[in-house]
């Protein structure tokens, strides 16, 4: 392979998409791989910078409650200040003490159309602590407006999310390409303490570290609950 080859192989990391989707095939999901401008692909305007629209690969997903996973890659670089990521329309911070990394995050998208309504789906998953010094997890909310209400009137769900170490989940619609995205964005923390048990956060680092079945299952739940708000049958 030419010089410009192995380049062009590191950047777009191909093959990635094609263990990606034998993963998601291994556990269960009519899962395949489609051209995002084609027309079973989730079409994204295109916006600035490194890290904007499309996604590394798209992957449309049959028989779940939400349509594509989709990949992202982003550098998590430190700054004095902390560091922040932005995929998409969608963006984190967390502290200095994070080293620079290369990161994969997935989000799971559904088809809906929410017109004036986006504010609506803007949610995030927050762990809640207590403590001055030594914080001792309590919990987690989900906050936000109507999603958040429906989705922490589900405790199901939140026994979900403790078992796999409570994610960051962040949730936004997107009106002009008409969806909503489920993103599993960086955290700070690795692993937290339920009822003394430690719980490891499923944070995707490594190439080949793609989600579990248990993760899956959990962002399908999450994904009904959009539907459902979305009023889609």
């Amino acid at each position: 392979m030419s010089f410009l080859g192995k380049i062009k192989d590191t950047f777009w990391e191909v093959g990635l998409q094609n263990e990606l989707c034998e993963h998601l095939k291994s556990i269960g999901l009519n899962a395949r791989i489609v051209d995002q401008k084609g027309e079973d692909g989730l079409r994204h305007t295109p916006t600035l910078g490194v890290f904007g629209n499309p996604p590394l690969c798209q992957i449309r997903v049959e028989g779940k409650n939400f349509d594509y996973v989709e990949l992202y890659r982003a550098i998590t670089p430190q700054q004095k200040k902390g560091f922040s990521v932005t995929i998409g329309p969608i963006s984190t911070k967390s502290d200095a003490r994070a080293r620079d990394q290369l990161v994969y995050i997935y989000s799971y998208a559904v088809k809906a159309d929410v017109g004036d309504k986006a504010k609506e789906f803007e949610t995030e998953a927050k762990i809640i602590e207590k403590g001055m010094i030594k914080k001792e997890f309590v919990g987690m909310e989900w906050r936000g407006k109507k999603l958040a209400e429906a989705l922490n009137s589900d405790p199901e769900l939140k026994n979900m999310m403790y078992g796999i170490g409570v994610p960051h989940v962040k949730i936004e619609a997107d009106k002009k390409d008409k969806y909503v995205g489920i993103s599993v964005l960086p955290r700070r923390e690795t692993s937290i303490s339920i009822a003394g048990i430690l719980i490891k956060h499923q944070m995707t680092v490594g190439r080949r570290d793609f989600p579990s079945g248990e993760a899956i299952k959990v962002y399908d739940r999450i994904a009904q609950h959009v539907k459902e708000v979305a009023g889609i049958h």
